[in-house]
């Protein structure tokens, strides 16, 4: 990589990249349920960098090639009443 930048800086250019973070033992529910949830509230933080053009959680942008039943999450009743 420090080769990389050298060389792309000897041709006063730049080079992209990609970071990657996982939380571990985050709760569920965190977050508000729709418009202020974890996802949203670090992607707005994260789109404050000049340079980020994309943000993914989860499977991220592979979902956009998968079909609902591949991806969504079951549904699961607790304490189901009789």
């Amino acid at each position: 990589m420090l080769r990389a930048i050298e060389e792309a800086r000897a041709d006063k250019d730049s080079l992209g990249g990609i970071i990657e973070g996982m939380a571990l033992g985050v709760p569920a529910g965190l977050g508000e349920p729709v418009f202020d949830t974890l996802e949203s509230d670090l992607s707005k933080a994260l789109f404050a960098i000049p340079a980020v053009k994309g943000v993914e959680f989860g499977a991220g942008f592979a979902v956009s090639g998968m079909k609902g039943s591949e991806n969504n999450d079951p549904f699961l009743i607790k304490n189901k009443p009789r």
